[in-house]
């Protein structure tokens, strides 16, 4: 099943442009920090709980919180 997850994160980092180490990383860079909320966003939306999307990637549930209460 998580193996699906990564496929979805894996689509999102080919659609931006973006490599998934970066999406992972503690970098701060405006476009990255959008895909990195709509990760978030789109794996809540299919019904990941926030530890288990904070697991996938390597964020604490809070951070996944604030991301997806800040996401425009």
């Amino acid at each position: 099943m998580m193996d699906m997850y990564e496929e979805i994160i894996d689509s999102i980092c080919q659609a931006y442009g973006i490599k998934k180490m970066h999406l992972l990383s503690k970098r701060r860079d405006k476009k990255l920090v959008y895909v990195k909320k709509l990760t978030y966003v789109t794996l809540r939306n299919l019904g990941l709980s926030l530890p288990k999307i904070g697991k996938l990637l390597n964020k604490d549930h809070t951070t996944i919180l604030h991301g997806i209460r800040t996401f425009k």
